[in-house]
């Protein structure tokens, strides 16, 4: 694909999305081995939803991914909720500046407010805008 469009080189990022009957995937080395595979052909990786159910600090380590894409839980209440301000201080301080985090789920000011003091790098959400098709 790469030799073909040369020009995706480095636009395109796999998004690594973690469910409990894939935990054995995780595992397993091939896994390290196609995303290392990925990045030798010029794409980053994502790992998606972290936060939610079965992700863990541990992948994330071993992985080291080029972006680190939190649950919307964390973006639902940020501004009132210090737990979740506290927790993404901590992933802000671990991911800069190797690892862009990005908080999806912005659907409110207030909250996109907070993530800015937070210094939270990069945001998803429909007041960001929504989802369309590439033309």
């Amino acid at each position: 694909m790469v030799e073909r469009f040369p020009y995706i080189k480095n636009r395109i990022v796999f998004e690594l999305n973690e469910t409990t009957e894939d935990d054995d995937r995780w595992k397993d080395g091939e896994l390290k081995a196609a995303v290392q595979w990925i990045r030798e052909h010029g794409f980053y990786i994502a790992v998606d939803d972290v936060g939610k159910g079965a992700s863990t600090l541990q992948k994330i380590i071993e992985l080291q991914p080029d972006y680190i894409k939190l649950d919307r839980y964390f973006a639902q209440g940020l501004a009132v909720n210090v737990e979740k301000q506290r927790m993404l201080s901590l992933l802000v301080n671990y991911c800069s500046p190797k690892i862009v985090l990005v908080l999806e789920g912005i659907e409110k000011e207030v909250d996109l407010a907070q993530a800015k003091l937070l210094r939270v790098p990069a945001a998803q959400g429909y007041l960001l805008g929504r989802p369309e098709r590439l033309t």
